[in-house]
C-alpha cells in the first residue's frame, strides 16, 4: 500500500464496484477488507481505495482460456 491512501466511507466504496452494503460488511466480517475509523468523525467506517481496487479488479480467466463463451438461446 502506499504511504497516502485515501480513504472512502465503506457505502461508497461499494457503489463503485457495484456491490451492496451487506456484501462489503461480509468481506470486513471475513477478514478480506479492513476498516479504519475516520478521525473527523468516529462514527463513519472507511476503507483504503488501492485496497478496495486490488479486491475488486478484473481479473484474467487464464484457467478457462480454451472455453468458448456460453450463447443465449
Amino acid at each position: 500500500m502506499t504511504t497516502r491512501e485515501r480513504f472512502v466511507p465503506i457505502e461508497e466504496a461499494g457503489r463503485r464496484y457495484g456491490v451492496s452494503y451487506r456484501t462489503m460488511r461480509n468481506r470486513v466480517v471475513d477478514g478480506t477488507i479492513q476498516t479504519y475509523r475516520s478521525d473527523r468523525d468516529r462514527r463513519m467506517t472507511l476503507v483504503a481505495i488501492d485496497e478496495i481496487d486490488r479486491i475488486f479488479a478484473p481479473r484474467p480467466d487464464t484457467a478457462n482460456s480454451e472455453v468458448e463463451p456460453l450463447s443465449v438461446v
